[in-house]
């Protein structure tokens, strides 16, 4: 017995040997490749791959011979529009060719992606195509159930494994894998990897996302959980927790599905691995929030955050419980975005001289928020120049502090409050500074003016402006427009008998920057002004057409076409028939 381990240890020796010989052959072909494709040289890139399909495939090196067959569908890709057909063509010609299972069930999992590919690139021509049986040899003519059959055909052809093949370890192919942290626990073989490679990307398949189907996604999560039966490992859990997911996914919101997960939960609860089946709960609470109808404000409000508070108390428990678990950080993000803090505010740009101030705050995880004002020194052209604002302006003066208790009833969610403050301001510009939790989270900018300015074109050139009070809306007679131009020369402009502002904009521009001035009245924001009908040159083009008809849409074969074509001219003036011209028609 000790002689024939070592036989068997000298053996596998031997095999790790040459397969690293292998690789690092094949190393310097995909350093090459690498650098064909930078390059742009794809038929340079493509004929390397097809090397080394060629030698892995008559090798039955599969790990190398799929990383291929990838790459050159990648690289088909670039070059060819008809990519996934070209692909189709010759891995079910290396299918028929292969004598090796594991190969054999690899290729037919390539095979049935690129069916689904093809279909999804070119599903909006084949929904347009009445369902057929006969099945065309061009697979361009292919009616959407008969890529739906050929897709299922490839995809159960690729889980035709013997026991010992399904349980090869999946690390003997990690040329072909992209790993994830705990992939060798939980999916720890050939067949892991084929299952969990169609339940993956269900949502995303065109043929495994309808209801209609989803038996058949049942079926292959029942069977890799009586595949890992009975070994009460990371494997085995994981399969009975796909296996509630793929069964509720069209109803991830349901009670049913939730005691499902609890359960699980419950079973495995001193494995690490009960990490995962914490983060489907924590979704399933986040998945309620989301869809929480709001037809009473108190009770939705109650209902969305009980559900948070809940998730957040699944997430400090395994926090707590397996802080070194290798995907604890997706725990720990739904935790930061359950408690993260948030608070915005919001005011009128424009307030009128001494009137009292609304700011409407929008909160989340905020005790409490203060509001500071300061007058700014600055003019308008400042804040026009810094239309977002970073920091306090220099020589800004502190005017006005307020401070407000936020409620913190529901602290998880959204909520709104209000500050209206009992006084009003000075005519000026003025900066507010949004503090909450010590740290200032929003600047704004809002003008004390009593003014506000309609306008509307009258030509291309030109545009006329009237001037009201914003509260009683009477016209000013005693305000001035500064129009500013590019040349930094601005014009000052008085109003007219009827009160109204003539201003003609710069040749070519058809547009004016221009703010009002009126004794203390002098900080009305930059306003740019347009003028609607400015002139288009027109365009002169010609483009022909042709329309094509025939005597009926089906004809049997040998039965004699009739048709007509009628042929127009589309110009900037409009449709006009063409008469006296020949055409070629091409059947």
């Amino acid at each position: 017995m000790k002689k024939s381990l070592i036989i068997i240890v000298c053996i596998i020796a031997v095999g790790l040997a040459f397969a690293k010989i292998e690789s690092n052959k094949f190393k310097e072909q995909w350093m090459l490749i690498e650098d064909y494709s930078k390059k742009g040289k794809t038929e340079s890139a493509l004929n390397e791959i097809d090397n080394i399909i060629k030698n892995t495939y008559n090798q039955n090196n599969n790990d190398e011979m799929i990383k291929a067959f990838i790459n050159k569908i990648n690289q088909l890709d670039k070059k060819y529009p008809d990519a996934n057909k070209r692909a189709i063509i010759e891995v079910e010609d290396y299918i028929k060719n292969s004598n090796d299972s594991i190969q054999t069930a690899l290729l037919h999992n390539i095979a049935s992606k690129l069916y689904a590919n093809y279909y999804t690139n070119n599903s909006y021509t084949i929904n347009k195509r009445t369902p057929i049986n006969i099945v065309p040899e061009d697979i361009d003519e292919w009616t959407k159930n008969l890529f739906e059959d050929k897709y299922f055909e490839h995809l159960k052809a690729s889980l035709q494994l013997s026991e010992k093949d399904k349980r090869i370890d999946i690390i003997n192919y990690k040329e072909m894998l992209t790993e994830g942290e705990d992939s060798r626990e939980l999916r720890p073989t050939l067949y892991d990897f084929l299952v969990y490679d169609i339940l993956d990307n269900q949502k995303d398949n065109p043929f495994l996302k309808s209801e209609n189907n989803n038996n058949f996604s049942k079926q292959l999560c029942q069977d890799i959980v009586d595949f890992h039966k009975g070994e009460n490992n990371g494997a085995e859990f994981y399969a009975q927790l796909f296996y509630i997911y793929i069964t509720y996914h069209f109803d991830t919101t349901s009670e049913e599905y939730l005691e499902k997960l609890e359960q699980l939960e419950l079973k495995y609860a001193e494995l690490p691995y009960v990490c995962e089946v914490a983060s489907f709960i924590i979704d399933f609470y986040n998945q309620k929030v989301y869809n929480e109808l709001q037809t009473d404000n108190e009770q939705y409000n109650k209902n969305c955050n009980d559900y948070l508070k809940k998730a957040k108390d699944i997430c400090e428990k395994y926090i707590n419980k397996f802080p070194k678990y290798k995907r604890i950080n997706h725990i720990k993000n739904a935790l930061a975005k359950i408690n993260q803090s948030d608070c915005s505010v919001k005011t009128n740009q424009l307030i009128y001289p001494n009137t009292p101030l609304e700011f409407i705050i929008n909160y989340k995880n905020t005790p409490q928020v203060t509001i500071k004002i300061y007058r700014s020194n600055k003019e308008p052209k400042y804040f026009k120049d810094n239309n977002y604002i970073q920091e306090i302006p220099s020589g800004s003066k502190l005017v006005k502090t307020y401070q407000k208790k936020l409620d913190q009833t529901y602290p998880y969610i959204s909520q709104t409050d209000t500050i209206i403050t009992p006084e009003g301001l000075d005519y000026g510009i003025y900066v507010y500074e949004i503090t909450t939790n010590n740290k200032c989270s929003e600047l704004g900018v809002f003008y004390v003016t009593k003014f506000m300015l309609l306008n509307h074109s009258t030509d291309k050139n030109n545009s006329e402006i009237i001037v009201l009070d914003r509260q009683t809306g009477e016209p000013s007679r005693n305000a001035k427009i500064i129009q500013y131009k590019t040349n930094d020369s601005n014009k000052e402009i008085l109003c007219d008998q009827l009160c109204i502002f003539k201003i003609n904009h710069e040749k070519n521009r058809y547009s004016s920057e221009v703010s009002i001035l009126c004794d203390k009245d002098k900080f009305h924001p930059i306003t740019r002004i347009y003028s609607y009908n400015y002139y288009r040159a027109k365009q002169t083009y010609t483009k022909k057409n042709a329309t094509f008809f025939t005597d009926r849409a089906i004809y049997r074969p040998g039965q004699k076409i009739l048709y007509k074509v009628i042929l127009w001219d589309e110009t900037n003036e409009g449709k006009h028939i063409v008469s006296n011209d020949t055409i070629k028609v091409v059947l």
